[in-house]
């Protein structure tokens, strides 16, 4: 997705992690755009063509339910090497911690949003999901808010809501540890 900001171009490429069962796309059909160098490449070289100034990185990555792996590491510092401005994931079901790689902010796990099974959430995995707005400026992402959500179906009825300030501060802070 490739629009004009009053800041300059904006892209948005999205990737998922190899491995998964639906088809690669091509130009041909509809599917999954691989996360390996070659399409994270390919992504920059595009976006270089058409004058792009910003470009954002959508990852479908990581383990359910678990913390950040050295495999999502390794791929945030290769998108942030290849130009990427912020770097923003989804997939583990989990909040996951936020990185600043060089200048590029990454958000390794929104968690969940809108997800129709119950989900198995634990004290130590809990049902919260992060909706992030970001603020583009300029000189780039200049400003990321978080809106914490309870997202646990058992909880909140396959209807997620916003939670109270305190416990949304301790989301963010658990995972700013």
């Amino acid at each position: 997705f490739i629009t004009d900001t009053p800041h300059g171009r904006l892209a948005i490429f999205a990737f998922g992690e190899e491995g998964g069962t639906a088809p690669d796309a091509a130009v041909d059909n509809a599917g999954i755009c691989a996360l390996n160098i070659a399409n994270v490449s390919a992504a920059r070289d595009l976006a270089r063509a058409e004058g792009v100034d910003w470009m954002v990185a959508a990852v479908h990555w990581g383990n359910n339910y678990a913390d950040v792996l050295p495999t999502q590491e390794k791929w945030a510092r290769r998108l942030a090497e290849n130009d990427f401005n912020l770097v923003i994931g989804t997939g583990p079901h989990v909040v996951q911690r936020v990185d600043i790689i060089g200048r590029t902010p990454v958000v390794y796990s929104q968690g969940n949003f809108v997800f129709s099974t119950s989900g198995r959430f634990t004290e130590e995995a809990p049902g919260y999901g992060v909706i992030l707005t970001s603020v583009l400026g300029p000189q780039g992402f200049r400003e990321l808010r978080f809106t914490v959500l309870e997202s646990d179906n058992k909880v909140v009825a396959y209807q997620p809501r916003p939670c109270d300030p305190a416990v949304a501060r301790q989301v963010l802070e658990a995972e700013a540890e």
